[in-house]
């Protein structure tokens, strides 16, 4: 049991980061090319924005956890600006979705089927946006 848990979490870590690096690849050129915030460009590529949506605390050593370990891998590994939100409405998964869209994050994880409805709302509003709904 314990070993099927830990291929399951591996599982999930791999796929956040394979869907990180291709949506940072997949990026215009001119996001890429953009100046970080707040400051001038200099020549070197901005942060990867990527931001997780979960309807449970990461705390949970589990489902979410997994996820938010996901996370913690794309700003370790390939350091990426990162950032999670715990949502428990409907209202609040379409607030977070257009929140860290209109922010500029370039890759939206939204861990749970629930938010299947506001990530099609999400992904017609800004089609520039990588959103990935799992489980769903």
């Amino acid at each position: 049991m314990r070993d099927r848990f830990r291929l399951r979490r591996l599982s999930l870590v791999v796929g956040l980061c394979v869907a990180a690096c291709s949506a940072a690849c997949s990026a215009p050129s001119s996001d890429r090319d953009r100046a970080p915030a707040g400051g001038t460009s200099t020549g070197t590529a901005p942060t990867f924005r990527a931001a997780l949506l979960t309807a449970g605390p990461v705390s949970d050593a589990g489902w979410y956890a997994g996820a938010y370990d996901g996370l913690m891998m794309l700003r370790d590994s390939l350091g990426a600006e990162v950032s999670h939100q715990q949502t428990r409405t409907p209202a609040e998964f379409d607030e977070a979705f257009r929140s860290y869209a209109a922010a500029g994050y370039d890759l939206i994880f939204a861990h749970g089927f629930e938010y299947q409805d506001a990530a099609m709302r999400a992904g017609a509003e800004f089609p520039d946006v990588t959103i990935i709904v799992s489980s769903g």
